[in-house]
Formats: structure tokens, C-alpha cells, sequence
């Protein structure tokens, strides 16, 4: 099926030079969260609200100490018990 929008400007392929919509809105601030789930039971143990969605995923080392990235830059160890 042939895209008829913009037609009236030329097509629809005009890269920056026009701005057709945009990402989703939220109205309600987001944040992210670090939890422990126990695998066996899949009871969550810890559940560690953060400032900003998790976007960087953790790293789990055999020490036990869990490593996540935040959105403004820094980087935290949190122990995997608590």
C-alpha cells in the first residue's frame, strides 16, 4: 500500500527537514528498580526503588556485589543478600 502522507509536500521521506511525531508521553514521572529474585521460589526478596528507569542493566559477580549504571552518570555496588 502506498503512503499518502505529506503528499501535498513532496512525500513522506524528507530526512530533517520535517518533524512527524514523537516518542511517548508519560504524565507521571518513571523510575527503575534493582530486585532479587529468589529462582527457586521466585519470591522477590529485595526490591530496591531507583531515581530513574534502569536503562543500563546489572552486572552479578561471584563476590556478591551487583553493579548498575544510572542515567545521570553514576555507578553503584549493591550487596546481592540485601
Amino acid at each position: 500500500m502506498e503512503q499518502k502522507d505529506f503528499v501535498d509536500q513532496g512525500g513522506p521521506w524528507k530526512p530533517r527537514e520535517r518533524f512527524a511525531g514523537g516518542g511517548p508521553k508519560t504524565p507521571e514521572r518513571l523510575y527503575g528498580s534493582l530486585k532479587a529474585v529468589d529462582p527457586t521460589t521466585g519470591e522477590t526478596k529485595v526490591n530496591l526503588k531507583l531515581e530513574y528507569p534502569n536503562l543500563s542493566g546489572a552486572l552479578a559477580t561471584a563476590g556478591k556485589p551487583v553493579f548498575i549504571g544510572h542515567a545521570d552518570g553514576q555507578l553503584t555496588a549493591h550487596d546481592a543478600k540485601t
